[in-house]
């Protein structure tokens, strides 16, 4: 028995390591908003390198861009947010609610 656990909380601490180690704290994650041909969209890197290249608003069953740059901004803020916390780094449509994302464009 304290064979199993053992390996049980050796296999736990080495699944957490091998975690740490797809985002090192060190490294840095970044995002950048660009114009799009219907509005916004946004990039995610992890060292220089693109990781997430988002041209519509995630979550949503229809194709729509981000209809401001601030609104690409917000979303792309929370990604990283997320990834920081080596979380999912999914959008949800409670969080399109939450951050008062615009889904119909005045233009």
């Amino acid at each position: 028995m304290k064979k199993k656990l053992l390996f049980a909380g050796l296999f736990i601490i080495g699944f957490v390591c091998i975690l740490w180690q797809v985002i090192p704290v060190d490294q840095p994650i970044t995002a950048a908003v660009f114009k799009t041909e219907n509005g916004y969209g946004y990039t995610v890197s992890i060292h220089d390198k693109v990781v997430i290249k988002q041209l519509q608003i995630p979550a949503l069953s229809q194709s729509l861009a981000f209809c401001t740059k601030n609104d690409a901004k917000k979303m792309s803020a929370l990604v990283v947010k997320k990834l920081t916390k080596h979380q999912n780094p999914a959008i949800s449509a409670k969080d399109l609610t939450e951050n008062n994302i615009q889904l119909k464009c005045s233009y």
